[in-house]
């Protein structure tokens, strides 16, 4: 990896400033939509940026070396969920930016946040009306700190009065992605999916748009937060900010966000994580019993 930046030393004029970012999101959301931030950044801030791709963890895992705490990396887009576990675990070196993407969405709220999309396949539609109606049937979810995939199925099936018993047998995908195949293949009737995901998905697949249908819509969900190293110097994380707050602003940004079926970036606070605290509280005691397809 790069060089560690050193907060206490500022770089020498006209010295474009290293930055090592990860996402953990991809292949979900597809890995082009954050090399084209970091690229927009690198123009507007005079950095250079490398950027990690790690698909089997929605974030840095718990049984291995802490990046922010090792300083091997300054910024990481993540699961909201893996987020707040490592908050809970006093991680002192990692920091919120306050600031997120808003998506566009069928249900057209234009503020930080994303929705998850039940789905099922089409050849359901006549039976299947709500999701009430998918008792029995096989269910397919990513991971279990899935907040999109899992944790929120688990809070709707106990405000049902249900359990996991609820379906008739539930398999184990490993990515929205390979869930969202399940269901166009027949190997799982329904799945919750990350909206975002989805659209995106079908935008560069459309031979199979009809081949889906979205049962409903839960949400809005956390945003997807943006995590920073706090050794960062606090000038190069404000102008990280501003610069992603006004990219939509720009002819060049908001043309690159559109791509991707982003409005704008737009401030968060630690406050929008509150609601998802409750959720995975409430559903703690709960669990799928994974079945390996």
């Amino acid at each position: 990896m790069a060089n560690s930046i050193k907060s206490s030393m500022p770089p020498s004029q006209g010295a474009a400033v290293k930055l090592r970012a990860a996402t953990y999101l991809s292949p979900n959301i597809p890995v082009e939509f954050y090399e084209m931030t970091l690229n927009y950044l690198e123009k507007a801030l005079n950095l250079h940026t490398t950027l990690m791709y790690e698909s089997r963890w929605e974030g840095p895992p718990p049984d291995r070396a802490d990046p922010f705490i090792e300083n091997e990396l300054d910024l990481a887009w993540m699961s909201s969920t893996v987020y707040l576990r490592m908050l809970e675990k006093g991680n002192k070196y990692i920091e919120l930016l306050p600031v997120s993407s808003t998506h566009l969405h069928p249900r057209g709220e234009d503020r930080p946040g994303y929705f998850a999309d039940v789905i099922i396949h089409k050849d359901l539609s006549e039976k299947v009306k709500e999701f009430l109606d998918l008792r029995g049937s096989k269910w397919a979810y990513n991971r279990a700190e899935s907040l999109s995939g899992h944790i929120v199925t688990l809070q709707t099936l106990k405000e049902l009065g249900e359990n996991a018993s609820f379906f008739g047998n539930i398999l184990y995908s490993g990515s929205h992605l390979e869930s969202i195949r399940m269901v166009i293949n027949k190997k799982a009737d329904a799945a919750a999916v990350d909206a975002n995901c989805l659209a995106l998905f079908l935008d560069r697949n459309p031979c199979v748009r009809d081949d889906l249908k979205v049962l409903s819509s839960w949400g809005m969900l956390t945003p997807y937060p943006l995590v920073v190293n706090r050794r960062l110097p606090d000038d190069l994380k404000s102008k990280i900010v501003t610069t992603l707050l006004d990219m939509h602003k720009t002819r060049e940004g908001a043309q690159a966000l559109s791509e991707f079926r982003v409005r704008r970036f737009a401030s968060i606070s630690l406050q929008d994580f509150d609601q998802e605290k409750e959720l995975i509280e409430s559903t703690k005691s709960l669990s799928f019993d994974t079945v390996y397809y």
